[in-house]
């Protein structure tokens, strides 16, 4: 793995010493490019045996919200004992009952004495809405609330760590850059985030992937909404929402203008996907320790968006690629029920962070309201977080309309 670290900074040298052991990912080596590495485990690999045993906790949050909270093997949901605590985020549309979340609550839980819980977003793992919100890759109010009570229920010797998945990584990235100092999650780990959701994008819309992964995850995004339509009418539908647009969209850029713009107040898809983009932030706004996990032959979040320069500037900030590894996937062994590869890679790094080998939490990088928060509701201004400027220019530069 090629590991951008500060490397004239001795804790985040300590950290990456520290990460030697695991730090070389073997792929299983009958998959071939990001396809393979994506699909296979998607498809094939079998849960854990035995499966997580998750007790369920409902949180009322913000806006007449309220989300399932998945605790592993404790006696009673939120009770800690004092351990370190794990906060898990999974990726679009997913929850508690995916895999890739799965064999890392076990491996946390089982072999680092972790205290886990999954953060299911709302409406999923079979939860209802509570309102007409729902929730998005730039809404980090849910993860701000539970990050709280978390960090009040872990104790003053605990650490509170987060790792998230895919969507859930980009909503990770997002809120450490919107908290700044203010974090009450002290390391963070994001696996395939979309730190240049732009280009993602971009990326998705290639002729093969439009018809593949695209139409993969939108089909995913109409069943979602189809699953909570009736809730959003009966709720008032108070952002106006066009059913009929949304049921129309071929693209997940379609559905993301028909349904996330109006619900968190942007104008566009566009406006959207660059205020979501954190790869400008890392260097300046992350004050805690953070790990970025991407592969460079991942179909779907784009690697270019990687800002490896930034970790030059910040010392808390380790981004890495692999050279193979696909969507959330890094296989190991030599068949398709191989081990994952990224658990021990982010549940040693949250270990040298715990043995304070990482460097301290940065001072003096305020708080600062999302975005989303405020064309939701959420929250006043004034509006500071998110890339500006002519987005239809750049929708031009890539070659794709709104």
């Amino acid at each position: 793995m090629r590991l951008a670290y500060k490397e004239d900074d001795d804790s985040a040298a300590a950290v990456v010493k520290h990460l030697e052991p695991v730090r070389d990912y073997v792929p299983t080596p009958w998959m071939i490019g990001g396809d393979m590495h994506t699909a296979i485990p998607s498809f094939v690999r079998a849960p854990p045996s035995p499966a997580p045993a998750y007790r369920r906790e409902f949180v009322d949050v913000c806006l007449g919200g309220r989300i399932a909270l998945d605790w592993l093997g404790e006696a009673r949901p939120g009770v800690t004992g004092g351990r370190h605590v794990l906060i898990l985020l999974h990726g679009l549309t997913g929850g508690s009952h995916e895999t890739y979340v799965q064999f890392m609550a076990i491996e946390a839980a089982h072999k680092h004495n972790m205290a886990v819980v999954v953060m299911n977003a709302r409406g999923c793992a079979e939860t209802a809405l509570a309102s007409a919100q729902g929730y998005c890759g730039c809404w980090t109010e849910d993860v701000r609330q539970v990050a709280a009570l978390v960090r009040e229920r872990a104790g003053p010797k605990a650490r509170v760590f987060a790792a998230g998945f895919s969507l859930g990584a980009g909503v990770l990235s997002k809120y450490l850059v919107e908290e700044g100092s203010d974090s009450k999650i002290d390391a963070g780990a994001s696996l395939c985030p979309s730190l240049d959701f732009v280009r993602s994008v971009a990326t998705m819309e290639s002729p093969m992937h439009a018809v593949t992964y695209n139409r993969v995850l939108r089909d995913a995004l109409l069943a979602y909404f189809e699953r909570h339509a009736e809730s959003i009418e009966r709720f008032g539908n108070p952002k106006g929402i066009d059913f009929d647009r949304v049921r129309r969209s071929r693209l997940v850029r379609e559905f993301d203008g028909a349904v996330v713009a109006p619900m968190f107040g942007y104008d566009s898809a566009w406006d959207y996907y660059h205020d979501a983009t954190t790869a400008p932030f890392l260097a300046t706004r992350v004050a805690v320790p953070l790990l970025t996990l991407s592969a460079a032959d991942d179909p779907i979040c784009d690697v270019r968006g990687v800002p490896t320069e930034a970790a030059a500037k910040n010392p808390r900030l380790f981004l890495g690629v692999t050279s193979e590894g696909g969507h959330v996937a890094w296989s190991t062994g030599m068949d398709a029920q191989g081990k994952y590869w990224y658990p021990d890679v982010c549940l040693r790094f949250f270990d040298a962070v715990a043995k304070g080998m990482a460097p301290g939490r940065a001072a003096g990088i305020e708080p600062r309201v999302g975005r989303a928060s405020v064309g939701a509701g959420a929250r006043p201004g004034p509006v500071t977080i998110g890339i500006t400027g002519d987005a239809s220019g750049r929708k031009r530069v890539i070659g794709l309309s709104d």
